[in-house]
């Protein structure tokens, strides 16, 4: 289960498209199976919203872990809405 996600820019700085970002997720695994999906899109308002996944992390099984992935999204995207999946089929997103 994901119990809260965070972005952040890596330098500390505003987000803004073409900056790398840090997205840190708090989890609770039900089994050493779990794993958690990043996605990112940008452009959220879209009928057509189209998602791309960044990667698939693998928490340990310790309750409220705190896993992390960077990631540097295209100059073009000037609004970074994240999707963190777990395979429980818990689904939040952030603006």
């Amino acid at each position: 289960m994901v119990k809260w996600f965070k972005v952040l820019s890596v330098d500390g700085g505003d987000l803004r498209g073409g900056r790398p970002i840090r997205i840190r997720a708090a989890v609770v695994p039900f089994s050493k199976f779990d794993r958690v999906d990043f996605y990112i899109t940008g452009d959220p308002n879209s009928a057509n919203v189209k998602w791309q996944f960044i990667t698939t992390a693998t928490p340990v099984e310790t309750s409220g872990e705190v896993i992390a992935t960077n990631y540097s999204p295209d100059p073009y995207i000037t609004a970074i809405l994240v999707s963190v999946l777990d395979y429980a089929c818990l689904s939040r997103t952030l603006l």
